[in-house]
């Protein structure tokens, strides 16, 4: 995965073999728990992530105008 120039393979990989949703979604519950345990508590998931990672870029590192 670190070596660039196989980049173009990654990205057919990619295209050719989609993922269905319940694999990434229990993927994603796999996370989330592991979150939670580390944490001790509840995650909460957010209704609007690319809004809270632009608005986190923004106000708190000046990336985004």
């Amino acid at each position: 995965l670190l070596n660039k120039r196989r980049m173009p393979e990654r990205q057919a990989l990619a295209r050719d073999h989609a993922l269905p949703t319940e694999v990434l979604m229990a993927v994603s519950a796999t996370y989330v728990g592991i979150a939670e345990k580390i944490t001790g508590g509840s995650i909460e998931l957010s209704d609007n992530p690319r809004a809270e990672i632009i608005r986190a870029l923004r106000e708190n590192f000046d990336l985004i105008d």
